[in-house]
């Protein structure tokens, strides 16, 4: 599977908002997690539900939650840890790894490093966001 034993990353100009969370502060409605993110209930997406990871571990007292920028905070994505981050100049390659969710990879403190492309994220998860709104419609995800 293309990320097995990659990083994954989040351009840090598409991030709205990092946010630390217990596993407490994650609700169950039927099959989907939710997280109250400022007073609303957002979906939160775990990265090996929709690309070939493995899944992040549970065992710690905290986790993160990735808000992006894109949907004004309509959904959270889970991050058991976060390893650094690193304002660089990057030579992205759209080639090598394709995967819908992937914009592309690149070579990162001398990792191999997958490129989120969230926008893909949502559209996958089922969620309809507008960016000029900061209400979100979650919908049935296929």
């Amino acid at each position: 599977s293309p990320a097995e034993g990659a990083y994954l990353t989040y351009p840090l100009g598409d991030l709205l908002r990092l946010e630390r969370i217990t596993p407490a502060d994650v609700v169950m409605v039927g099959s989907r997690e939710f997280i109250n993110y400022r007073g609303h209930s957002v979906p939160l997406l775990r990265l090996e539900d929709y690309l070939p990871v493995r899944p992040a571990p549970n065992d710690g007292e905290e986790a993160f939650i990735i808000v992006p920028k894109h949907g004004n905070g309509c959904a959270g994505i889970y991050a058991s840890r976060i390893l650094d981050t690193v304002e660089t100049d990057i030579d992205l390659d759209t080639e090598l790894i394709q995967q819908h969710e992937l914009s592309g990879s690149a070579m990162l403190q001398e990792h191999l490093t997958l490129f989120l492309d969230v926008e893909a994220l949502l559209y996958r998860a089922g969620i309809a966001y507008h960016d000029d709104a900061v209400e979100a419609e979650a919908v049935a995800a296929g």
